[in-house]
């Protein structure tokens, strides 16, 4: 991680998403306080998503999303050419309207298997 950043990760996407450490403190005291010491769920989200969509308003703000229970932790970042940055990060009930961009294989596998049982025992 370079010194520069307070949190810094690859996503699969191919893109480096970082933020300050005065940024992160902004969204964590101020925007969405329910995310305080959840910087590593944060780098673990962006690097592992369960899901990453395109916003509908801008082209270039991605959200990416990890379950956790019966909420997703989702990271809002602004992609530039290969680095980006954090907009904001929040709990969420619901992913937001937008093209899905981007689905771990795990997530694909159980839809997959969901739709083959439908289909092969519906109720």
């Amino acid at each position: 991680m370079s010194q520069k950043y307070y949190l810094e990760a690859a996503t699969p996407l191919g893109k480096k998403i970082h933020t300050t450490k005065s940024y992160w403190n902004y969204i964590v005291n101020r925007k969405h306080p329910e995310i305080k010491n959840q910087k590593h769920k944060a780098i673990e989200t962006l690097t592992n998503p369960d899901t990453i969509k395109q916003s509908q308003v801008d082209e270039k703000v991605f959200l990416y999303y990890q379950k956790i229970t019966d909420k997703y932790f989702c990271i809002v970042a602004k992609h530039l050419d290969v680095n980006g940055y954090i907009v904001t990060a929040y709990i969420t009930k619901k992913l937001a309207k937008g093209k899905i961009i981007w689905q771990s294989q795990a997530k694909l596998s159980y839809s997959r298997q969901k739709r083959y049982n439908f289909f092969t025992n519906p109720v």
